[in-house]
C-alpha cells in the first residue's frame, strides 16, 4: 500500500511538469536518500507514464551545488531547507513544492548504559564527542 502511495505521490508530482517540459526524458536530480525509493518507483513510473527517468544521485549539497552553477533539471528532490534556499536565490520555483518523505534520527544505548543527553544541539555535540564509540 505505501508503495501505491509513493507512485502517486512521485506520479502527481511528474505529471504536472510535462506539459512544461514537453519531454519523454524527466532529469530528476535526488538526494541519496531516495535512492533505494526511486531505483523501485522510478521504474513503475516509467512503465505507468512512458516516459523515461533520468536520475543523478548524490549529497543534497553536491545536487545543490550543480542547481546553483545552472545545471538544467526537470525535477529536484531535497531536504525543505535546501529547496527553501534554492527558491530564496531564485534558482527554483517556489511552487508547486511538496513533502514527500520524512525522516528521522534516533538514539541507541546499551542495555544498563546511562541515557546520553541530546535534549540540546550543544548536549547532543558533547555527548558525540565524548563518547567512547559511536556506531
Amino acid at each position: 500500500m505505501r508503495i501505491l502511495r509513493a507512485i502517486a505521490v512521485l506520479t502527481g508530482l511528474i505529471l504536472p511538469l510535462l506539459s512544461h517540459a514537453q519531454a519523454a526524458q524527466l532529469k530528476v536530480l535526488e538526494s541519496n536518500a531516495l535512492k533505494t525509493v526511486m531505483d523501485e518507483l522510478g521504474p513503475q513510473f516509467e512503465k505507468a507514464t512512458g516516459n523515461k527517468l533520468v536520475s543523478i544521485v548524490g549529497t543534497t549539497t553536491e545536487l545543490r551545488g550543480m542547481v546553483e552553477k545552472g545545471e538544467a533539471f526537470d525535477v529536484a528532490v531535497f531536504t525543505k531547507s535546501a529547496l527553501d534556499d534554492l527558491a530564496k536565490q531564485g534558482k527554483i520555483a517556489d511552487a508547486p513544492r511538496l513533502a514527500i518523505a520524512r525522516s528521522g534520527i534516533g538514539v541507541a544505548v546499551r542495555k544498563g548504559a546511562s541515557k546520553p543527553d541530546v535534549s540540546t544541539t550543544a548536549a547532543f555535540k558533547s555527548t558525540m564527542l565524548n563518547a567512547a564509540s559511536i556506531g
